[in-house]
């Protein structure tokens, strides 16, 4: 089967107008959210990948999953992190969510 014979998908096409808080105006809300991510997810990520020894590696990786399960329970009521619209805060968590799997796990 040659590449001729699979499917292809349309370019994704996005108008930056759309997404919420693109055109630079962040809330409070958002940069909270930011901080969050980064200190909930970010960093210890990153704590995980240059951990030194096991013990390291597992109090990482259990702070890890720990908001894994924070963030599923936010998405189970609201469509994206900050409620039904986009925002760059979605984008942020896209680009770890889509290396997670292949690069840390």
């Amino acid at each position: 089967m040659g590449y001729k014979d699979k499917a292809v998908l349309a370019p994704l096409e996005i108008n930056l107008s759309d997404i919420e808080g693109f055109d630079g105006s962040n809330s409070i809300q958002e940069a909270a959210k930011l901080t969050w991510l980064e200190e909930h997810l970010l960093i210890p990520i990153d704590q995980a990948g240059f951990a030194e020894n096991q013990e390291e590696y597992e109090a990482a990786y259990d702070r890890v999953f720990e908001a894994f399960d924070e963030l599923e329970e936010n998405l189970e009521t609201n469509r994206y992190l900050m409620g039904e619209r986009i925002t760059p805060v979605d984008i942020r968590l896209y680009s770890v969510l889509v290396r997670f799997d292949s690069i840390f796990y």
